[in-house]
């Protein structure tokens, strides 16, 4: 698993952002998680935050997996996670699969 830590300010928000990047060698089988920051802060009723940690510990356990696997498991430990708490923020996850053709 690799982590991708490079950024700027928030995709959009203001015309002309330059953000930093990174490059990085694709495998068939790999897969790009892209989620907004509301995953990480998403609280359970007691006020605990999803973290980064939860969301590591699910990707390894899942990472053989599909890309709509991966993110099933993702949303149902999240919202399990969750389970009637209010938000604050959005919750968005996408992910990528890479095939080679």
């Amino acid at each position: 698993m690799f982590e991708m830590v490079q950024g700027g300010m928030v995709l959009g928000l203001l015309a002309g952002e330059e953000y930093e990047s990174e490059t990085v060698q694709v495998s068939p089988g790999d897969h790009l998680v892209l989620f907004t920051d509301g995953v990480l802060e998403a609280q359970n009723s007691s006020g605990e935050q999803y973290g980064k940690e939860r969301v590591l510990s699910v990707l390894s356990e899942y990472a053989g997996s599909s890309a709509s696997e991966i993110l099933a498991h993702l949303n149902r430990e999240l919202s399990s996670f969750c389970a009637d708490a209010p938000q604050h923020d959005d919750i968005t996850i996408m992910v990528l699969g890479f095939k080679e053709s």
